[in-house]
């Protein structure tokens, strides 16, 4: 690399391409625009050209020539994807993870289960930054249950959208579900989870890559059984407490 060049030139911005070793793996992907700087990965990323692929080739080997017999196995795949993404990125067990659903209706179950599990707790609590579809989704579950929605102002408090024990201070967490990210969509702040006062336990949901946290106060082995047993909903799930090697806290 010539060190003599401007670090804010671009000439060391095109050196930087050529040498990135990451480089090799933009062809892998649809780029019909190459002056496109896209940076919104998070949400849609770029097509790879393998799914190009593996899209035609189910359309055209299951189901054109399986038709609906093809729900014989199609059924059960939910199981086999979610060990392949547990055991690939989330370092989870074998069926510790289902691909199911929407991320939205699978949100919007889980935090039922959590709501029906404790009737006595009151209050909901999230914070401003958070993904909207999700304080769209509490929302609607406050309103159902007659439910207070406390919003955190982590947007124009000067908190840069993180979760800090400064705006938690300006809420109860007596009695309550708190629900926000570890790594905020936006901007990418880390919220400081283990600055965080008072968090007992804690239950990881993992979307796209991007992981949040529904902070509940009980004993995560019962609260497991209330998930399951009394939402009516089967979540296949694990609650990690503080300190857990895979726990994101």
């Amino acid at each position: 690399m010539n060190s003599q060049l401007d670090p804010l030139s671009r000439e060391y911005a095109q050196q930087l391409d050529r040498e990135d070793p990451l480089a090799l793996y933009r062809e892998q992907f649809v780029i019909d625009d190459p002056n496109l700087c896209y940076l919104d990965g998070n949400s849609l990323g770029r097509l790879p050209k393998k799914t190009i692929e593996a899209v035609n080739s189910f359309l055209v080997n299951e189901w054109g020539k399986e038709v609906v017999t093809g729900w014989g196995h199609w059924v059960d795949d939910a199981q086999p994807a979610g060990d392949l993404i547990g055991s690939s990125t989330l370092g989870a067990g074998p069926g510790q993870v289902l691909v199911c659903d929407t991320t939205s209706v699978n949100f919007y179950q889980l935090c039922m289960a959590v709501v029906k599990a404790k009737p006595n707790r009151k209050t909901i609590i999230t914070d401003a930054a958070n993904f909207p579809t999700d304080r769209y989704i509490l929302q609607g579950i406050a309103q159902q249950f007659g439910m207070k929605l406390v919003v955190i102002d982590n947007e124009t408090d000067g908190s840069l959208e993180r979760i800090t024990p400064e705006n938690l201070s300006l809420t109860s967490m007596m009695m309550s579900h708190w629900y926000f990210r570890v790594i905020q969509y936006r901007s990418g702040a880390r919220n400081p989870i283990k600055k965080l006062p008072n968090l007992r336990e804690s239950m990881a949901r993992w979307s796209c890559g991007m992981p949040a946290i529904l902070l509940v106060q009980s004993e995560w082995i019962l609260m497991q059984t209330e998930l399951i047993s009394q939402s009516g909903v089967h979540i296949n799930m694990e609650i990690l407490a503080p300190g857990h090697p895979r726990g994101c806290m």
